[in-house]
């Protein structure tokens, strides 16, 4: 009897330490299970990181390479060179007849007379361009320190000469100018001031592209992807505003019939007077307009193009057939002649068969030339 309870006591431990193996084993075994599962995972998310900081670090290389090639651009259509021929004079206040007898007597600040020219030697355009004009009295002292566009007449240098200008003048407009390559424009203004201005700077200025020189090395990966794509979509609308050319037309247009007049007879004629101006930033080439017109029934009478004239001129729709002598027009403000000004005048009478009763005058013109 004994031995049998020793026997079933041995079997019950026996049992209870093989399940107590079974148990860790199971553990165990479970354990690796979740250890792999989770190193797995981490190495799947480790290489989905890497793929895409891979991704990224390719995106901004592309950046990168596009914001050197945008820059280029950038600095080869602001490619400028301002040189100056200005004459300054220094005239006292008191004497009114220097300003031509336009404010009554005396004048109670001495001014800076500049006249003259600006032109654009360089190769590409002159964005933002004006005169920073600096005087000092003879014994040092900053008597004006201005900013002011090549055109405009009078402005002020502080607040008592502002408020005396625009009192006198009305509103200075400070907005700066742009000038084409090889475009010059024509200086005639007067800079009040207070005191007496004994040495004077006048220095073109023009605005230039300069990179961000911000940091992003250790900023996370999709910063420096987010910044460098603003950056090329800044440069993508600086150079697309750069090449943009505009033509407004402003033209007063009318038909006469045929007529007889002192023994002289007048065929149906388009009258078109007014102006074309470029109010884009980039010159526009091969300018001219398309004249259509109709006659009161519909048929078509004028369909030809005439470029833009600086004198009065005749055409006769049923005979010119040649290509007509498209020139550029320039953008910016230059204003010496029609060659160097943005707005061109037009004066042109197209000769008909028969009276028009409706038309259409569209500018054109080309980016290239």
């Amino acid at each position: 009897m004994v031995n049998k309870r020793k026997a079933v006591t041995t079997l019950a431990v026996a049992i209870l330490f093989a399940s107590l193996i079974i148990g860790s084993l199971s553990y165990y075994f479970n354990e690796v299970r979740v250890r792999e599962a989770k190193e797995a995972a981490a190495q799947a998310q480790s290489a989905k990181q890497n793929a895409e900081a891979t991704a990224l670090k390719s995106e901004i290389a592309d950046l990168k390479a596009q914001m050197t090639n945008l820059t280029g651009l950038v600095n080869q259509l602001t490619s400028s060179d301002l040189v100056t021929a200005l004459e300054t004079h220094e005239m006292t206040g008191s004497a009114s007849s220097e300003m031509g007898g336009l404010v009554s007597t005396p004048v109670p600040f001495n001014y800076l007379w500049i006249e003259g020219s600006v032109t654009n030697e360089g190769s590409g355009y002159a964005v933002a361009a004006g005169l920073q004009v600096d005087a000092y009295s003879a014994a040092g002292v900053l008597e004006a320190n201005v900013t002011v566009p090549f055109t405009g007449s009078t402005f002020g240098s502080d607040n008592a000469t502002t408020a005396f200008v625009t009192q006198k003048y009305g509103v200075s407009d400070f907005a700066l100018n742009v000038l084409d390559s090889g475009q010059k424009t024509h200086v005639d203004q007067n800079i009040f001031h207070e005191g007496i201005a004994a040495n004077w700077t006048v220095t073109p200025i023009c605005w230039s592209y300069s990179a961000t020189n911000e940091t992003l090395q250790n900023s996370p990966l999709s910063s420096q992807v987010s910044y460098l794509q603003s950056q090329v979509t800044n440069l993508d609308t600086l150079i697309a505003n750069l090449t943009t050319t505009k033509l407004v037309a402003s033209l007063n247009v009318r038909a006469y019939p045929a007529m007889s007049q002192n023994v002289i007879s007048y065929s149906s004629s388009l009258w078109i007077v007014g102006t074309v101006t470029n109010v884009g930033d980039a010159v526009a080439y091969n300018t001219g307009i398309h004249v259509i017109a109709y006659t009161a029934q519909g048929t078509l009478e004028i369909n030809m193009t005439c470029p833009l004239e600086g004198l009065p001129v005749t055409y006769n729709a049923t005979t010119r057939n040649t290509v007509p002598q498209l020139s550029p027009l320039n953008s910016g403000y230059g204003y010496d002649s029609y060659s160097s000004s943005n707005s061109q005048s037009v004066a042109l009478t197209i000769y008909t068969q028969e009276q028009v009763s409706n038309w259409t005058i569209t500018p054109i013109w080309t980016n290239t030339p």
